[in-house]
């Protein structure tokens, strides 16, 4: 879960809250020490009978073994158990483990978002921010849908504060700069060149346009370097604008592969 702090205990995994948050700290302590206090144990109220979540994993593996049998001849009920097992289930987590339900204004505002992310072309969704008109039971209805990060993309330092992990592939890009630098320099000892190279790029943030790439390939590459310090969809935009450049850029692909559904 994107953003949030996580302790596991005993093979269960504890949501904190926001990371790094004051709350998510104290929750953290509160945890530790009810589980020290219990032997290294999690208590009884934190143990509590199998969620819905877990009895609904649990059925589908029986019904896999029951339907999905061909001898069997049930493999539509076996299709109507998995459809029957995707529709969204809506609720709101507040602290403490209280859960709110919505009314049906709430869920009625929900179904029309669906309908209008459903409706929503690749196109759409890559300009950040879109409008789609769709059906509803008291006629038609407008939903403005937006993506922040794509209107605004967050910097590298915002992207630690919300607790994502620095991805190292972009750090490949001090190499391909001091590589650039380099080009064309003749230095008397490598002192002399390790000296230059200080100068230049100790202590100083990445500058891309201060060495410019030379040929489609690297132009394409130092797109990927932003998408490796991106999340999200702008990650794919990027790799798609690298390999519109350049389609001997591999990392367009890699990243590419890094959103693609398991096969």
């Amino acid at each position: 879960m994107g953003g949030q702090a996580v302790v596991t205990l005993n093979g269960r995994d504890f949501y904190l809250g926001p990371y790094r948050s004051k709350a998510s700290k104290v929750e953290y302590d509160r945890l530790i020490g009810e589980w020290l206090a219990n032997g290294r144990r999690l208590p009884q109220s934190a143990t509590p009978d199998s969620t819905v979540a877990e009895l609904l994993v649990a059925y589908l593996r029986f019904a896999k073994v029951y339907y999905d049998v061909p001898a069997c001849g049930y493999a539509a009920e076996w299709d109507t158990t998995k459809q029957a097992m995707r529709y969204p289930c809506v609720m709101c987590y507040k602290p403490q483990g209280e859960i709110v339900r919505p009314n049906a204004r709430v869920l009625a505002f929900t179904e029309g978002i669906l309908r209008a992310l459903a409706k929503s072309s690749e196109k759409q969704i890559d300009a950040g921010r879109w409008t789609v008109a769709v059906e509803m039971v008291d006629g038609l209805s407008q939903f403005t849908l937006a993506i922040a990060d794509l209107l605004s993309p967050p910097d590298h330092r915002q992207l630690m504060q919300r607790g994502f992990p620095p991805d190292r592939r972009a750090m490949e890009q001090m190499h391909a700069q001091m590589n650039r630098f380099l080009e064309d320099k003749e230095f008397k000892t490598t002192d002399d060149m390790n000296a230059a190279i200080q100068r230049e790029f100790v202590g100083k943030p990445i500058e891309p346009g201060r060495f410019p790439p030379r040929n489609p390939v690297e132009q394409a590459q130092d797109l990927c370097y932003q998408a490796f310090d991106s999340c999200g969809r702008r990650r794919l935009q990027l790799a798609r604008k690298a390999l519109g450049i350049s389609l001997d850029c591999a990392d367009g692909y890699v990243l590419l592969a890094d959103h693609m559904p398991s096969v």
